[in-house]
Order: structure tokens, then sequence, then C-alpha cells
């Protein structure tokens, strides 16, 4: 995908990766909430640590994103989205390994630092490649994303019966996330430079009221967020829901979403 005279075919490839990248971004986070009774009485992990499994994930995104320009001008967007994918996956295929409350926890830190890098850089990269139709590729990329997290709500229980191994149905979404490695490495992506001028910004932007307005806004939406993906199955499941029950609903919430992400854009204009 090169910065200028993109054709057709390459532009629907760069289009096919944005919504590859923002499917992975979710199932790592919605995978765990329909079997959070079944991984408990496997590993006698005690429930409010389960929260940490999303939660660490989502902080990662906050603390990486106070370093974001700095960290894709020095990774560039290709290497910066491969070792952000390998990570992802690395953190997946932990799960691989009998269910236990130190594998979940190693994974949570290891794949939300994964996700934590690809959301970083996905935005810059989409400024960059799509600055002419940024509004609706960034919808796109965000409907993705959510879609992801649909997937990851409604397949997890299948996986999980079909398997009969929590731990295979955990992993399983490390084949997404190589799939999309393969395709990003590929010779068909040619991917522009990394574009990004030096900010110094960061410091300044903490003396206005906005600001902190803005940080206010997004950390009660994201907390809400992560409380209610790592609950919304287990407390359903509490009244005899069955995990693929469970799930269905978390991933209709989800759905909602991607619809928001797909109008947003265009009631926007």
């Amino acid at each position: 995908m090169s910065n200028t005279h993109q054709g057709k075919t390459s532009v629907g490839f760069a289009i096919l990766l944005l919504i590859l990248l923002g499917l992975n971004l979710r199932p790592l986070l919605t995978s765990i909430g329909p079997l959070t009774q079944a991984l408990q009485a496997a590993t006698s992990m005690p429930y409010s640590s389960f929260s940490l499994l999303t939660t660490i994930p989502i902080m990662m995104i906050g603390v990486l994103a106070l370093f974001a320009g700095r960290m894709t001008r020095a990774l560039g967007y290709q290497r910066g989205i491969a070792t952000g994918l390998l990570v992802l996956i690395a953190g997946l295929v932990i799960r691989a390994w009998p269910a236990s409350a130190a594998i979940l926890v190693v994974s949570a830190v290891i794949g939300g630092f994964g996700i934590a890098l690809l959301h970083i850089i996905i935005p810059e990269l989409t400024k960059q490649q799509f600055r002419h139709r940024l509004g609706a590729m960034t919808g796109l990329w965000s409907a993705a994303l959510m879609g992801g997290a649909a997937l990851g709500a409604v397949v997890t229980p299948w996986l999980d019966a079909h398997f009969s191994s929590h731990s295979v149905a955990l992993a399983s979404w490390a084949l997404l996330a190589l799939i999309t490695l393969i395709l990003w490495l590929s010779p068909a992506n040619r991917v522009p430079k990394a574009d990004i001028p030096p900010r110094h910004e960061l410091l300044k932007a903490f003396k206005y009221p906005r600001s902190w307005l803005l940080g206010a806004y997004f950390a009660l939406v994201n907390a809400g967020y992560a409380g209610f993906i790592a609950w919304i199955a287990p407390f359903y499941g509490e009244f005899g829901w069955t995990t693929q029950q469970a799930g269905n609903l978390l991933a209709l919430f989800s759905l909602v979403q991607v619809m928001g992400a797909l109008i947003l854009p265009t009631l926007s204009r």
C-alpha cells in the first residue's frame, strides 16, 4: 500500500487489513466473560480477580497512548503492527496451557501489551492512508473492533463446547491474529513510511481544563465498558443462562455498537 497512487486492488487490500486488525482487538477481553463461571471452578480464582483480565489490557492502552507518537516513529507502521500482532499471538497462545490464575493474568499482560501497541499505531496509519476519507475509515475500524468483541463473546462458548476445553477455546483466537499477521507481511502490503512529526504537547495539554474533562469522560466510559464485558455474561449465568446464551447477549450489545460506529460518521457530515 504505497502512500500515493494506490490502485483499487491495493486500496481494497488496505481496507481488508484495517478490518482484520480491528477484529483482533477485543476477543482477548470478551472471550473470558461467558466462561467466567467455568474458569472460576477450574482455577479457584476469586471472582474479584477476574476483573483484572479486562482491566489490565485497557489500562495498557491508556498508558501507551501517552507515548503513541514516539513509539510509532521508533517502530514504523510495518514493524510496529507486526510486533503488536506477534505479542498478541503470544498472549493468546499462553492460554492453551491448562487454565490457572497465573496463566490468565500473564496472558492479559502480554496480550494487553500487544493490543495497546496496535491501538496506538492503527489510528496514525489510518490518518496517513485514508486522509481523504478518514471519518468513514475510522468508523469502519471501530465497527470491526466491536465486531471482534461480538465474535469473541459468541464464538468462544461454541469452541468450548466443540473442543470440550476452555484453554483451546480461549487460545483459538491466536489463529485470527496469525492470519492477519501473514497478510500484513505479504508483498501486497506496501505500507507508507511513518510520517509523524515530533510532538511536545503532552505536558501542555494538562494545562487545559477541557483536557481533564475529556480524560475523565473517557476514563468513565472505558471503566464502564470494562465492567460490562467482564460481568454481564457471568451475571446472567447466575440466573441459569448457559455460556452460549450469555455470550450471545454480550455479542448483541456489541453489535449495537457496530451499528453506531457505522452510522455516526454519516450523521456527522
